[in-house]
């Protein structure tokens, strides 16, 4: 009879590196068991269940228009977005090239990933896990505090007005 057991959740050989086309990754270390959902929370995040998750890489920050950028110029398959669509930071060449790539497709976001090489979007267990300081289920990123303009990008117009926020900021 076949043993059936998973393989066990191999540690990450280095914390960060940086790929040939400039962008940083960071390992995250996987778990044997991740809760992930909530039963207190909207129906689409319940309900709260266990999962597996090996180790994975993942960007250190979003990719920045400038990334992107280098995809449309050096070759296809990566399109640039529609210029027609409000706050687009593609088309602020003067000022947003640090700034967060918005306005895709998930056609365009497969090109990406196929000119970056080898790589796919991480799973919404992978995604949540990491978003939550690896399962750490603080209300923010930074700790329990109220969100702080410094160390966020929040959205609505009154955090705007509160923030002095207009759209993204840099990565």
């Amino acid at each position: 009879e076949a043993d059936m057991a998973l393989p066990s959740i191999s540690p990450c050989p280095n914390a960060e590196a940086t790929d040939s086309k400039g962008i940083a990754w960071v390992c995250i270390e996987g778990t044997e068991a991740y809760e992930m959902g909530r039963n207190d929370g909207p129906m689409n995040e319940s309900p709260k269940h266990t999962v597996r998750i090996p180790s994975f890489w993942i960007t250190k920050s979003e990719i920045t228009v400038a990334q992107y950028r280098q995809c449309v110029v050096g070759s296809p398959p990566c399109q640039a977005p529609d210029m027609t669509i409000a706050g687009v930071n593609y088309r602020r060449e003067e000022d947003r090239e640090d700034h967060p790539m918005n306005g895709v497709n998930i056609e365009m976001i497969q090109g990406f990933l196929d000119y970056v090489g080898g790589v796919r979007l991480p799973s919404e267990a992978e995604w949540e896990y990491a978003a939550t300081s690896r399962g750490e289920r603080q209300p923010y990123v930074w700790g329990d505090t109220v969100f702080d303009c410094a160390k966020s990008q929040v959205g609505g117009v009154e955090v705007q007005a509160t923030c002095q926020h207009e759209g993204t900021t840099e990565v």
